[in-house]
C-alpha cells in the first residue's frame, strides 16, 4: 500500500465538485481510497483519521489537496494525474459542451440578477467567510435570501437579519438547510403533499422529520420557512422566526402553524410564544429539550406544547382534521420546478407560484462556483398497503462489558432529541453538541459511555460536503464503532429527499449487514437502529430504503423519538 499526495496551489473548488472527483478516483484500478479537499487544517486532520495520512505537505487553506491510497506507485500516480486533468477541465472557461444557458452561468450575484431581473430570492451556498458579503449584496438588491452556508460569524448573522427586516425581506439562515415556499423546495427537502400546515423552523432535519410525518399521517404542508440554527439564541433574538409567524398568519393556505427549534434562550422562547399567541390560527410548538411542563403551565391554554417532533406532527394533523381540512395536492418538488418560486417585493407576501419561468437566483460558486405521545407511525408500501415503521426483534444477551449506545447523526436536532430521551432513561450522553458542558467530546474523540455525534456540525463540514450528501466520513466511523466489543447499539439517522444522497441504503446496508455478521461470529450482541426520515414520493422512495435496511438486519423507525426509545430499551 502506498499513499501519495499532490497540491494545486491557489485554487478553489467547492466541496461537491471535489467529492465527485474523489469518487471517480476510487473507481480506478489499484486505488483503495482517495480524497480531494481544500487543504484546511481540519480537512488534513480528517484525512489522517480516515487512513489517508499523515501527509507531508506545505498546502494551505487556499490550495486543493489530492490524496490517493493505492496498491502500487503506478496506480497512485495515474489517479493523481487523472484528478489534475479533471481540475484543469473544470477550471477552463468554455470547456464544457453544455448549452448556451450553461455557458452563461453567472459567476456573481450581479450577473445572476441581470440574467433574471424578476427574481425575488437568492440561494447562497459559498464558503462561510464569503457568505455575509454575498448575502448583504442580495439584500441590498431587494432579494430575499436562503443562506445555506455555515461557518458564518454570529455578528454577521445579526447584522444581516437586521438589514433584512429593515427592508421587509427574509434572511433564512445562515446554516439554513430546508425551506419550501409555495410547494417549491430549497435545500434538503422532502416531497410532501400541499396542505394546510405551515412550519417555521430553526432546524433543517427537525423540519424534515415533522413534514415527513405530516405526510405519513395523511396531511400536507403549505409553507416551510427555515431560520438557521442560531435564530432563537439570545444574541439573534428570533428575528426570522417572528417574521415567519407573521407570514404564516397572513398566508391563506395555512390553517395551523408549527414552530420548531432546539431549546431557545428563555427570554427568546417567551417572546416567540407570546408572538404566536397573538395569531388567529392554532399553533403547535416543539422546542426540543425545553422544559415542557413549564411551557405547558404558562402557555398551554393558548398554544399546543409538545415534547417530541413526532408528537408535534401528530398534533398539527389532528388540529387540521378538526377543521375539516380540504384535500391535498402533490407538491411540485421535481428538479424541473426547483427555483420557480416567486416572492413578492416588500412588504413580504407569499403569492401563488408561477410555474412558467425560473424566478430564483441560485449562487453556488465553485471558484471557477420518552413519552406517552410516541406513536406507531406507519409508511406506505409499494402495494399501497401500510407497513409498520416499528420493527423490533429479540437478541442474545449482552456480554458484561457491552452496554454502550453510539449514535452517528447527520441531523443536529435529531441528535438533540435522542440525547434528551437518553439522558432521562440511561444517563449521560457524550457528544460534540452536548446537553451539559461536562459531556463534551472533542473532534474525533470517542467516549467510554453512551455517545452521540452530529456529523453535520461545523467542525465536520468545513471544506467537506454535508454527511447527508457524502456519507464517507460517517461510514468509516460506523465501521470503527461496530468493531468495538463495548458497543451494544448503533443508531444512524437516514434522511431522504432532494439534495440528500441518492441511495443511502446502497452505502450503509452492506456495512450494517457485515457488522452484524462479524458481531454474531464473535458471539456478541450488536443492534443497529435506523431513524428513517422521508416519504414515499422522495427520489429514494421510503419503502424501498426501509426494506433494504431491514433486509440488512437493522431495526427501522420513521419516528426519531421512537428510534431513540428503542435504543434505550436495548441497553436497559
Amino acid at each position: 500500500m502506498i499513499i501519495k499526495a499532490r497540491t494545486q496551489r491557489n485554487t478553489y473548488f467547492d466541496s461537491i465538485t471535489l467529492m465527485k472527483i474523489a469518487r471517480t478516483l476510487t473507481s480506478m484500478p489499484g486505488v483503495e481510497d482517495a480524497a480531494a479537499v481544500m487543504a484546511t487544517a481540519p480537512n488534513v486532520q480528517l484525512l489522517t483519521e480516515a487512513g489517508l495520512g499523515p501527509i507531508d505537505t506545505q498546502a494551505g487553506p487556499g490550495d486543493v489537496l489530492l490524496v490517493v491510497r493505492a496498491s502500487d506507485e503506478e496506480s497512485a500516480q495515474a489517479a493523481l494525474e487523472a484528478a489534475q486533468e479533471q481540475l484543469a477541465r473544470r477550471s477552463t472557461p468554455g470547456a464544457s459542451d453544455g448549452t448556451a444557458s450553461e455557458r452563461e452561468q453567472p459567476r456573481s450575484l450581479e450577473q445572476a440578477a441581470r440574467l433574471q431581473p424578476d427574481a425575488r430570492l437568492a440561494v447562497i451556498s459559498v464558503p462561510g467567510p464569503y457568505a455575509a458579503l454575498e448575502s448583504e449584496q442580495a439584500l441590498r438588491a431587494g432579494l430575499h435570501v436562503f443562506l445555506f452556508s455555515d461557518n458564518v460569524a454570529l455578528d454577521d448573522e445579526i447584522a444581516l437579519k437586521h438589514v433584512a427586516r429593515e427592508h421587509g425581506l427574509l434572511l433564512m439562515g445562515p446554516d439554513c438547510g430546508t425551506a419550501m415556499l409555495n410547494g417549491v423546495g430549497l435545500g434538503f427537502v422532502n416531497v410532501v403533499p400541499r396542505g394546510p400546515i405551515g412550519i417555521v423552523g430553526a432546524s433543517g432535519t427537525g423540519i424534515q422529520q415533522v413534514m415527513s410525518l405530516i405526510a405519513q399521517e395523511g396531511s400536507g404542508v403549505s409553507q416551510v420557512i427555515g431560520c438557521g440554527g442560531r435564530d432563537l439564541s439570545e444574541a439573534v433574538g428570533a428575528i426570522t422566526t417572528i417574521q415567519g409567524i407573521h407570514l404564516l398568519q397572513d398566508d391563506e393556505q395555512t390553517e395551523v402553524i408549527v414552530l420548531i427549534s432546539k431549546p431557545p434562550a428563555p427570554t427568546v422562547a417567551q417572546r416567540v410564544i407570546e408572538e404566536a399567541c397573538k395569531t388567529s390560527k392554532p399553533v403547535v410548538v416543539i422546542f426540543v429539550g425545553a422544559d415542557h411542563d413549564a411551557l405547558q403551565n404558562r402557555y398551554g391554554d393558548r398554544v399546543t406544547i409538545t415534547r417530541t417532533l413526532t408528537e408535534a406532527a401528530q398534533k398539527a394533523v389532528a388540529l387540521c382534521k378538526s377543521k375539516d381540512e380540504p384535500g391535498m395536492i402533490p407538491a411540485p418538488l421535481g428538479p424541473e420546478s426547483m427555483g420557480t418560486i416567486t416572492i413578492a417585493p416588500p412588504p413580504v407576501v407569499i403569492p401563488p407560484v408561477e410555474t412558467d419561468g425560473t424566478r430564483a437566483v441560485s449562487l453556488e460558486t465553485s471558484g471557477t462556483a420518552a413519552n406517552d405521545s410516541l406513536s406507531n407511525a406507519q409508511t406506505p408500501a409499494d402495494t399501497g398497503d401500510r407497513v409498520p415503521a416499528k420493527d423490533t426483534r429479540t437478541y442474545q444477551e449482552r456480554t458484561p462489558e457491552q452496554g454502550r449506545i453510539v449514535a452517528l447523526f447527520s441531523g443536529g436536532t435529531l441528535c438533540d432529541e435522542a440525547m434528551h430521551i437518553w439522558a432521562e432513561r440511561v444517563g449521560p450522553v457524550y457528544s460534540n453538541i452536548p446537553l451539559e458542558p461536562a459531556w463534551r467530546l472533542s473532534e474525533g474523540q470517542r467516549a467510554s459511555g453512551h455517545s452521540a455525534i452530529d456529523f453535520g456540525a461545523d467542525e465536520y463540514t468545513r471544506g467537506r460536503p454535508h454527511p447527508m450528501i457524502d456519507p464517507s466520513l460517517r461510514l468509516k466511523r460506523f465501521q470503527d464503532e461496530a468493531a468495538d466489543p463495548g458497543v451494544a447499539v448503533i443508531l444512524l439517522d437516514i434522511v431522504l429527499g432532494y439534495c440528500s444522497h441518492p441511495d443511502p441504503a446502497e452505502v450503509y446496508a452492506p456495512a450494517i449487514a457485515s457488522a452484524l455478521e462479524q458481531a454474531a461470529s464473535a458471539n456478541r450482541l450488536l443492534a443497529c437502529v435506523i431513524s428513517l426520515c422521508g416519504t414515499e414520493d422522495d427520489p429514494q422512495r421510503l419503502s424501498a430504503q426501509l426494506a433494504r435496511f431491514r433486509e440488512a438486519g437493522a431495526e427501522v423507525f420513521t419516528s426519531n423519538a421512537e428510534a431513540a426509545v428503542r435504543c434505550a430499551e436495548l441497553v436497559a
